[in-house]
């Protein structure tokens, strides 16, 4: 079998069954060892929960398939076996599904269990979607420097899958083509480049496209924000940051040290800072994807612009707002923080601020770009949202601004339980309030950025 269907993108649902939470995690991987790694990840991340029942499907349907499960403790066959099954009835493969349990004090049966177990893997492939993944032959061919881009764009434009590039003394690309698709892909690299060696075999894998039967929230699997901070702003504007939030500064990166990330203390970090050459603070997005250039190229389709290509691809929205793709993974949305006295908090949300001319284009655009489900704000006239995919760290809200003109700008909101609280705590560390609303009050943080502390539940993102 040359097809088969993976998880669409990482990711999980939650269910309850007696007062027993039953949080389910899916991520696709390639090897074993991989979804180990997985497993033992949420050991670590969810330590005070009783149970980390998994079962994994490696491959395709067939021979050399591999499948397996764990009770973790578990009643024998009232776990992991029920997770297995929904994974094989869903006739998905490379996925791992990790369902942790915290007992919440009434015993389930051994029926109640293997419901649970089950529905939550279901809830949890409700949320990923479906993708079809077709098993390629994996080759490698070496290219000059000087050669390299034009063959690439060759080799893309006539439907050849580019994997990867390694870029040394000369340049190496990762070609996945179908059986039946070597003898072509041969006689296109002769003609693209006459003189140079023909691609050799390097393995197999899969790769990935649409499951045409199937609904699909797009390939992003996950979303972070950049704080790109004005150089006399950098210092203070990431300690205001690390204190808002409650997470640890990483050390830098980048040839000036000009990268950090904000690391939370559960869960995968989806905050990062950027000490800027030129211009005013600002915010930018980075959309992660299994292939950037790929996106961009949609994205450019949608009306985007493709700014430079990095590896990760930087991309301006019709509004003129940047964002980026790119390649790394996460999975997992941290929790809200608890602060003293009791209140909580989590940066949840990035508003795309827009002038009323370019309003509805740019909506448009970023409801085609995530394919997230677009709503009217119950009670906020002028206001519309981008429900997020259960597990995404952000959820996109669009404000349509009285000004007519200008670019579009974006800003992150904060939800808490207490807003009068959180309000106090941010002006002890440093913001300025510069607006009180009915359901929201504005600041400005130390670099003079705007973002807002809202009355939204920190769990479930909803009015309260």
């Amino acid at each position: 079998m040359s097809t088969y269907l993976t998880i669409a993108r990482d990711g999980g649902a939650e269910i309850e069954a007696k007062r027993s939470r039953f949080l389910a995690t899916l991520a696709r991987v390639e090897d074993e060892a991989a979804a180990r790694a997985v497993v033992e990840r949420l050991r670590k991340q969810h330590w005070d929960a009783g149970h980390h029942c998994s079962a994994f499907v490696l491959g395709p349907p067939g021979p050399g398939r591999v499948e397996r499960s764990s009770d973790d403790g578990e009643p024998a066959g009232t776990a992991g076996a029920p997770m297995l099954e929904v994974l094989r009835g869903a006739g998905v493969g490379d996925v791992v599904a990790v369902v942790t349990r915290w007992f919440g004090g009434t015993l389930l049966g051994a029926g109640g269990l293997v419901r649970a177990y089950g529905d939550a893997v279901r809830a949890a492939l409700e949320q990923t979607g479906t993708l079809r993944r077709e098993l390629v032959r994996e080759l490698a061919l070496e290219v000059d420097h000087a050669d390299a881009g034009r063959i690439e764009g060759e080799l893309r434009s006539r439907d050849v899958a580019v994997l990867d590039t390694a870029w040394t003394d000369r340049v190496t690309l990762r070609l996945g083509v179908a059986p039946d698709g070597e003898e072509r892909l041969h006689a296109l690299v002769a003609e693209l480049q006459p003189a140079a060696a023909s691609p050799h075999p390097s393995g197999s894998r899969g790769s990935t496209g649409p499951d045409p039967g199937r609904t699909s929230l797009g390939s992003m699997f996950w979303m972070s924000a950049f704080l790109d901070l004005a150089s006399k702003d950098f210092e203070h504007g990431v300690l205001f940051w690390a204190q808002v939030t409650g997470y640890r500064v990483s050390a830098p990166r980048g040839e000036r040290e000009e990268f950090a990330t904000l690391v939370p203390p559960d869960g995968d970090d989806f905050l990062r800072v950027q000490r800027l050459g030129e211009g005013p603070s600002r915010i930018h997005l980075d959309l992660h994807v299994d292939d950037p250039r790929a996106e961009a190229a949609r994205a450019v389709a949608l009306g985007a612009t493709q700014v430079d290509d990095h590896g990760y691809v930087v991309m301006r929205s019709p509004g003129d707002l940047t964002f980026c793709f790119v390649r790394h993974r996460s999975s997992t949305r941290p929790r809200p923080a608890t602060w003293p006295g009791g209140h909580r908090s989590l940066v949840d949300q990035v508003c795309l601020d827009l002038p009323a001319s370019l309003a509805d284009a740019e909506t448009e655009f970023w409801h085609a770009l995530t394919g997230w489900e677009l709503s009217e704000s119950p009670v906020s006239r002028g206001f519309r949202r981008l429900e997020r995919p259960t597990g995404m760290p952000f959820r996109i809200l669009l404000q349509r601004l009285d000004e007519p003109d200008g670019p579009v700008r974006a800003h992150l909101d904060l939800a808490s339980d207490d807003r009068a609280a959180e309000t106090a705590r941010h002006q002890r560390l440093g913001a300025t309030v510069v607006q009180r609303n009915d359901r929201w009050t504005v600041l400005t943080d130390p670099a003079g950025s705007a973002y807002c502390i809202t009355d939204r539940d920190p769990e479930t993102g909803v009015l309260a």
